[in-house]
This record gives structure tokens, C-alpha cells and sequence, in this order.
């Protein structure tokens, strides 16, 4: 018997019927939206980091028990200041008082942002609280560093030019004023670049990030 080519070989497949046709996962910095997917909303369908896996629960963990040790270190630090102002005030407990504010502004602001971003996985209190959150994402940071440049000119002028003793409080009060002011400013750009996206699922810059679509 003889068996022609085509019944030997066996029928192709149309791969535009196949049920994975188009089924092709792209990388995230072409794709602008993650949550148009024609794949169904199966969960196994999204890459790692858009589930919550490993990778949350140690962030959870790790912010979890900075803001504890956080929280009760500056706190603890924030009433021994105010204590020994009233006693004895000085600059440079002044100084560290704002310092220990803007730990405190990191502490309750950020860290508890973090954990309930870290659990969420998406976001979802909208784009005014993204944009506000965003400001101080940064402003407590700024601000610590800019108290601390306060501190170091303060130094400075105490064991440089130690004879130079007019208008001290003055001069701290104007730095001290700098500090939040100018951290204000270099923060205030956080609320034009960084936005909810349409999905209402992503708090970023746009230009930076974007997500994964499963056809």
C-alpha cells in the first residue's frame, strides 16, 4: 500500500485558532498599559512582581520593625530635647529637635505608606493622595539633610569663629527656616511627575515606568 505525503504527514495546526496564539508576554518598557490583557484576569497570568510574593512579605517584615525601633528612638529623643530646652536652651538642641521631627515625618509618613504598598501590591487611594504622598516621600528626607547641613554650619562658626557671637539666634532661626523651605521646594516637583495612572493601580512616573500587557 502505498501512503501519499499527506496522509503521512500529520495536519498543521492553525495557529491563529491555537488557544496561546498572541499569547506573547512583551517587555514592560514597550507596553503602556498592563491591565488591558485579553488573557482572562487570572493572577498566574501577571509577571512576579505584580503578585504578592516573596519579595513583599520582606519588605512588610523589614519596614514593620524599622518603624518601631524609629518611632520610639526619636520619640524618645524628641522629649529629652524638649525637657533639657526648657532647662538649659541651645541651638544645637533646637536643631536636633527638627532633625528628630523630620525622622519622625519619615516614620509615620513613609513607613506605613511602604507596608501598605508592599501588601496592596497595586495602588489605590487615587491621584490626589499620590501626588501628596509623593511630596512627602521626599520632603522628610530633604528636610534631615538639610537640618544636618544646619548643624554642620552651626559647628562651623562655633569653633571657627568662635568670637563671632551677634545675632546667633537670629542666624539659626534663618537656617532652620532654609532647611523646611528649601525642602518644600526641591519636594514640590513630586506632585507634576508623579501620578495615579488611568488603571488606578499605579502611583510612578510615567516616563519611568511602563507595565507588562499579556495579549
Amino acid at each position: 500500500m502505498v501512503i501519499s505525503q499527506q496522509e503521512r504527514s500529520p495536519p498543521k495546526e492553525n495557529m491563529e485558532d491555537s488557544p496561546d496564539a498572541g499569547r506573547i508576554i512583551q517587555d514592560h518598557r514597550n507596553l503602556h498599559n498592563w491591565t488591558n490583557k485579553s488573557v482572562g484576569d487570572n493572577d498566574d497570568e501577571l509577571p512576579l512582581y505584580m503578585k504578592f510574593n516573596d519579595g513583599h512579605r520582606l519588605s512588610i517584615a523589614a519596614y514593620s520593625v524599622l518603624l518601631v525601633f524609629s518611632a520610639v528612638a526619636n520619640m524618645t529623643v524628641l522629649v529629652l530635647l524638649v525637657k533639657r530646652k526648657r532647662v538649659q536652651p541651645s541651638r544645637i538642641n533646637t536643631m536636633l529637635m527638627h532633625l528628630a521631627i523630620a525622622d519622625l515625618m519619615v516614620t509615620f509618613l513613609i513607613m506605613p505608606l511602604e507596608i501598605v504598598w508592599a501588601y496592596t501590591v497595586q495602588w489605590l487611594a487615587g491621584d490626589a493622595m499620590c501626588r501628596i504622598m509623593s511630596f512627602f516621600r521626599t520632603f522628610g528626607l530633604y528636610l534631615s539633610s538639610f537640618i544636618l547641613c544646619c548643624l554642620s554650619i552651626d559647628r562651623y562658626y562655633a569653633v571657627m569663629k568662635p568670637l563671632q557671637l551677634v545675632n546667633l539666634d537670629r542666624r539659626e532661626r534663618l537656617m532652620i527656616l532654609g532647611a523646611w523651605i528649601g525642602a518644600a521646594i526641591c519636594s514640590a516637583p513630586q506632585v507634576l511627575v508623579r501620578w495615579s495612572h488611568s488603571s488606578k493601580s499605579r502611583c510612578t512616573d510615567p516616563k519611568r515606568f511602563v507595565p507588562v500587557r499579556l495579549h
